[in-house]
């Protein structure tokens, strides 16, 4: 099972973990895990997650490098199947005038390109 991690929607405790008045993408990815794993008793080893990096569609919501490495190591301790993100393509910050949630980039400016590939892979390795 591959649960997509993103969008949670207004930062409200039924949505998502908040923290400092927005959603904690890395912990209410956490916590989408563990309640999954929980209601349907599947091995972690069975359940991947995959974020969508940088400005999600709901622009509150921002996947962070220190997301990132949070979710890698939350992967790796709970030996899940997978650790994917939306898209490689999106691994670039945006040109002038592109949408902060566009599909072709990640919308932080001070995130060079490929930086959370490098996130996920240093914990990971």
């Amino acid at each position: 099972i591959n649960l997509k991690v993103m969008n949670y929607g207004d930062p409200k405790a039924a949505h998502c973990v908040v923290v400092a008045g927005q959603c904690d993408m890395a912990a209410s990815a956490r916590r989408a895990v563990q309640n999954f794993q929980a209601r349907y008793a599947l091995p972690f080893g069975q359940i991947e997650v995959t974020a969508m990096i940088g400005v999600n569609d709901v622009p509150s919501n921002v996947f962070s490098l220190r997301d990132a490495r949070e979710l890698a190591r939350f992967v790796r301790y709970q030996k899940l199947g997978g650790l994917h993100f939306v898209s490689l393509d999106r691994d670039v910050p945006c040109a002038a005038g592109q949408s902060p949630a566009s599909a072709p980039c990640h919308g932080l400016r001070d995130v060079a390109s490929a930086r959370f590939a490098q996130a996920f892979a240093s914990v990971l390795n």
